[in-house]
């Protein structure tokens, strides 16, 4: 059984998680209107209905609640995706980048082209891992080169996905998607028989 003290130490981190939510929530519907540099922490606390010092007590800066808002809705759809299948994985985080737009390209460019990469490559990584696993069923393989194809897969992924933020994600979603499947359909195949112990 909780303690008073625990119960309330529950109470105000619950409260202070709404309050986060809310913040940030103000933030994501005023990047479709404004650059992240040009946003400053009175535009969110007029849209959120608060005062600067409750910003100010959730967050260092905008920075900061830029970072978390990333984080927790992209921890979400990676949680989502553990158990896809490659293509579904890649499909589903594409889909997430392209439907935040304003966001991932605020994330892009304020956070670094290495944050996005590093998030793209850790919700895609199990998928490829798991694709190249049930490709090797029947073939002698080492593990370590199973480790080897599903980082090189998971690398050309990134990479692909990248230059498609870099031009602005303006070529279409749906024909994007297909030509990546297209270039990928059977090569993690060929790449397990490549690497076949005789």
């Amino acid at each position: 059984m909780l303690s008073p003290g625990e119960k309330t130490d529950l109470a105000e981190e619950f409260m202070s998680d709404i309050t986060k939510k809310a913040i940030s929530a103000s933030l994501k519907k005023i990047l479709c209107e404004k650059k992240l540099s040009k946003i400053t922490v009175q535009d969110i606390a007029d849209d959120c209905g608060i005062n600067r010092q409750t910003f100010y007590y959730h967050f260092k800066d905008i920075k900061e609640l830029f970072e978390w808002l990333y984080k927790f809705e992209t921890q979400q759809v990676v949680g989502d995706i553990r158990k896809l299948s490659t293509s579904n994985a890649i499909d589903v985080i594409m889909r997430y980048l392209y439907d935040n737009r304003a966001m991932t390209l605020s994330a892009f460019n304020s956070l670094g082209r290495e944050y996005i990469e590093k998030f793209i490559y850790e919700s895609i990584y199990d998928a490829v891992h798991d694709q190249v696993i049930q490709k090797s069923v029947y073939v002698i393989i080492d593990n370590e080169d199973i480790e080897f194809i599903a980082n090189y897969f998971t690398i050309t992924y990134v990479a692909l996905m990248v230059q498609w933020l870099q031009h602005g994600m303006t070529e279409e979603i749906d024909s994007f998607i297909k030509r990546i499947g297209r270039m990928m359909q059977g090569a993690v195949d060929a790449a397990v028989q490549k690497m076949r112990k005789e």
